[in-house]
């Protein structure tokens, strides 16, 4: 699912709304969702941002610490 701020950001409502319908249907077929930084050049925001329109959008993220099964630290993957 591609990142939901620019979407939010450029006030589409019939694109929010499509992102909003793949991220429900994702979740309802059990996807794992992953969220981060391609830091790509075009609007981006910060990864907490991202969270809470995820959130918004359906995801609970109310244990999230808990489900981090990855991390990129310093050009590694590794455990968090």
């Amino acid at each position: 699912m591609p990142t939901l701020a620019p979407v939010c950001h450029n006030g589409d409502e019939q694109a929010i709304g499509a992102h909003r319908r793949s991220l429900a249907l994702a979740l309802a077929a059990g996807v794992s969702i992953a969220a981060g930084s391609d830091m790509a050049p075009r609007p981006h925001v910060d990864l907490l941002t991202e969270l809470a329109l995820l959130s918004r959008a359906g995801l609970a993220v109310d244990d999230l610490p808990g489900r981090v099964r990855a991390v990129w630290r310093n050009g590694s993957l590794g455990a968090p």
